[in-house]
């Protein structure tokens, strides 16, 4: 079975190493725009819960909202100092 770029001929105008290095890229550019959305979510749902738990007086509901935005802020602070640690190290 041909892949989609091979199948159209993409593939023949680049190198084996031009294209492995544009697969890198591309896989390395989702990875990061996959972990911005699991922090936005973990604080989204967390603030929903916040103010279900909130409205209902479900203390339990509450705290699990207050987790998730924690969770959120710690995803945030982490991917910080991952970039903080590579500029340093260049």
């Amino acid at each position: 079975m041909m892949t989609l770029p091979a199948a159209c001929g993409v593939r023949n105008f680049i190198t084996n190493t031009e294209w492995e290095t544009a697969s890198v890229a591309i896989r390395t550019l989702f990875d990061r725009k996959e972990a911005e959305m699991d922090e936005k979510l973990d604080k989204a749902k967390g603030k929903a819960k916040t103010v279900a738990g909130a409205a209902t007086g479900n203390e339990r509901l509450e705290a699990e909202g207050h987790l998730d935005q924690a969770k959120g802020k710690a995803k945030n602070v982490l991917k910080g100092a991952k970039k903080s640690v590579k500029k340093k190290t260049r």
